[in-house]
């Protein structure tokens, strides 16, 4: 086990001189890349070549096309800091104008009809979301709709149609409205931690995050409630984050799809056999008696390798999935395992990196 010193996080943002020179970089490559001239040649030749990791760098012809897969989680109307991966509508917007000009955009559930018919069209991007928060129905939906770009959602599904909080949403939340100057959290091994400015208070709720992760459900929520009590805030519903059931069926008769998140946000290899099938086979069976259709896309929570192993794949394959995706960024291949589809965190609100990142990774992977 872990302790809380060791606990290493990484934050999308960096300051250092190499990190601007790289912003810099992809956001004069990316708008060059959007140019139709020299640009739209560039983006058909990285759909038909790739560049070999190894040295010499050369070449390499591809068999098929790329595919690449964006996961949100939150589209809000301001920033906050102590909100998930959150974008503002403001860069949503523009994520999604250069999107649906540049690639052809299609559901999991597309992808994987076209991969299970011999491959994949060319410039093709998914659109995900994760957990199922509110403002994807307020703030998210209403731009799909607009600019014609159909998403995936993936639903924590016991906490849909509920005013209940996501246990990370909980910790987030302690520690914004914490009744206290200074932090002491023994179990954490936290001592005299300064909580007089939002920036601390954001910095260390998201290192008490990755802290937790290693824990099982139970002793994770234990922990949860330990640390409401010490920050002095009650642990109880402030408002509704998540989406109802209602708003869950509007979006899908209009177009998006949905897939599983498991019941209740779990790192699933920390679970057990029964505790595992129970969060896989509930979180499909409810999506499934709400839209009345069988879905086939599953989203591991958290999503990294050590998130979920071969116990866990056999698990969704046996509750008959069609695919899983993770949060490790990369680009996917026609040939690639489809219970370990990458997908990238879109984490910069400009166009144009976004732009210069995406054909990165679509060049060298």
């Amino acid at each position: 086990m872990r302790s809380f010193s060791e606990i290493q996080i990484t934050l999308p943002f960096n300051i250092s001189p190499l990190y601007q020179f790289k912003r810099i970089a992809l956001g004069f490559a990316g708008a060059i890349l959007q140019q139709p001239g020299w640009g739209g040649l560039l983006r058909a030749s990285i759909e038909k070549r790739s560049m070999a990791r190894k040295f010499p760098p050369r070449l390499v012809r591809r068999e098929r096309s790329p595919f690449q897969i964006l996961v949100y989680h939150r589209v809000l109307k301001a920033y906050d800091p102590f909100a998930v991966d959150a974008i503002t509508v403001d860069a949503f917007e523009k994520h999604l104008m250069m999107l649906s000009r540049l690639f052809r955009l299609i559901t999991v559930e597309q992808l994987m009809q076209e991969l299970e018919n011999g491959g994949v069209q060319p410039h093709t991007i998914c659109l995900t979301f994760d957990d199922g928060y509110r403002d994807n129905f307020e703030n998210a939906f209403p731009l799909l709709q607009k600019h014609g770009v159909p998403a995936t959602i993936f639903l924590t599904t016991d906490f849909i149609g509920t005013d209940e909080q996501l246990w990370h949403d909980q910790v987030l939340l302690a520690l914004q409205d914490a009744d206290c100057k200074r932090l002491n959290f023994d179990a954490a091994q936290l001592t005299s931690i300064d909580l007089g400015n939002p920036e601390n208070r954001r910095k260390i709720a998201f290192k008490i995050l990755s802290w937790l992760k290693q824990f099982t459900p139970e002793v994770r929520d234990r922990h949860i409630s330990q640390l409401c009590e010490i920050c002095r805030v009650a642990a109880v519903n402030r408002h509704r984050l998540m989406l109802s059931w209602d708003e869950v069926r509007l979006m899908h008769k209009r177009g998006v799809a949905f897939g599983a998140h498991t019941k209740t946000h779990p790192i699933l290899s920390t679970l057990g056999e029964e505790q595992l099938k129970n969060e896989i086979t509930g979180s499909k069976a409810a999506i499934e008696e709400a839209l009345d259709t069988p879905i086939s896309g599953f989203a591991y929570p958290n999503g990294k390798p050590g998130d979920f192993n071969e116990q866990v794949k056999q698990a969704l394959r046996q509750a008959e999935f069609r695919c899983a995706v993770t949060t490790s960024a990369g680009v996917n291949t026609n040939g690639q395992d489809p219970f370990e589809l990458f997908r990238t965190m879109p984490w910069d609100p400009d166009p144009n990196r976004l732009l210069g990142r995406l054909l990165y990774e679509r060049f060298t992977g």
